[in-house]
């Protein structure tokens, strides 16, 4: 994997991997100091989280650092509006595997970190197997679970 010199995400990051297929789109939105506009292209998202994502595409696109991308996802009913810098690449197959570091405002981080916890708190609890799991200890008969649980 080709990797930028201490820019590239840590694995003790914490991420959220998509549950299905879900895409995102890339377009370029500046390049060193000038603003530029690009049409977007529809990329497939590997990993989400708090300081990057991990996608792929069948694009070839250079790891630069002066090269800011726009990447516009879809979190439950928000939608995210991303900036960041690719900071690795890797091919496998054909497709092009890349990693992403956000570059947004402490203001914006806040306010993704927050959307993206309420998905994926939204999500756990609808989970099949969270229901499952709670039913199976609501069923419980040694009285403790039932004198906590406020919805029997």
């Amino acid at each position: 994997m080709d990797t930028a010199q201490d820019s590239s995400l840590s694995s003790s990051d914490i991420r959220f991997r998509w549950m299905g297929s879900i895409t995102s789109e890339l377009s370029l939105c500046r390049l060193k100091d000038r603003e530029i506009t690009s049409r977007p292209a529809k990329v497939l998202m590997m990993k989400i989280g708090l300081r990057g994502c991990r996608f792929q595409t069948y694009m070839n696109i250079p790891v630069r650092e002066d090269a800011e991308w726009l990447m516009k996802q879809q979190i439950g009913s928000y939608t995210a509006l991303l900036n960041g810098i690719i900071v690795s690449s890797d091919q496998d197959a054909g497709w092009w595997t890349y990693e992403m570091r956000w570059k947004m405002s402490s203001f914006a981080q806040q306010t993704f970190e927050y959307r993206l916890n309420a998905y994926m708190q939204a999500l756990l609890v609808n989970s099949p197997h969270i229901m499952t799991l709670y039913r199976s200890i609501s069923q419980r008969n040694d009285g403790e679970f039932r004198r906590l649980d406020v919805s029997t």
